[in-house]
């Protein structure tokens, strides 16, 4: 892994936007270290926003080495890379701005995650278990997959993973698409706000 400062030589990043941009090349930064070689990657890359899209989430490759471009992002912000998990707040791995970025661990990491394409209830942790012809709860909570029971109404499931979710701190955006994530945090901000106002009035 290469050290930030090296880093900088490949890459700019807008904290604004979460973008990350390829810087022009010198010589020795090629393989070849061969002039001709350099001047076409600036010419087609340089100034170009910086990697691919995989499962939502941005790689880079560097010298044959791959980053993931929020951690990239993190290091190129702060100078060092970062000890652990990168959580994306809002839940979208293609949004890398820096406000969107916080440090995990594993389990917060995974407290934070959308619902499952796989899960055919609509609610995260609950599934339809057919042999049973009932419902199965369950959460992942400090490493482990826990058990919540299985019921026979999909309203009893749904409210036993709820109940689980308070008690190990899930973010209120687990299980939530980017839309509905974006929607739910714009309704939580406005009720700050409006929290905030009462206090005032009642000061």
């Amino acid at each position: 892994m290469i050290s930030p400062d090296q880093l900088r030589r490949y890459l700019a990043y807008d904290p604004e936007t979460g973008v990350l941009f390829w810087r022009a090349r010198t010589p020795d930064m090629m393989p070849s270290g061969c002039h001709v070689q350099t001047a076409a990657w600036n010419s087609r890359f340089a100034d170009t926003p910086a990697g691919t899209g995989l499962k939502g989430y941005v790689r880079i490759s560097i010298c044959g080495q791959g980053y993931a471009a929020h951690r990239a992002a993190w290091a190129l912000h702060y100078g060092e890379w970062p000890d652990g998990h990168i959580d994306h707040i809002d839940g979208d791995p293609a949004n890398n701005r820096i406000a969107n970025l916080r440090t995990a661990t594993n389990s917060e990491n995974q407290r934070n995650t959308k619902i499952s394409r796989a899960n055919s209830t609509g609610f995260t942790g609950v599934y339809f278990q057919k042999s049973k012809n009932k419902y199965r709860a369950e959460i992942s909570a400090g490493g482990k997959r826990l058990y919540l029971g299985i019921f026979a109404r999909l309203e009893d499931a749904v409210a036993a993973r709820a109940e689980a979710e308070r008690r190990h701190g899930y973010s209120k955006l687990h299980g939530l698409d980017a839309d509905d994530r974006e929607l739910l945090a714009g309704l939580l901000e406005e009720l700050g706000h409006e929290v905030e106002h009462d206090r005032g009035v009642a000061s």
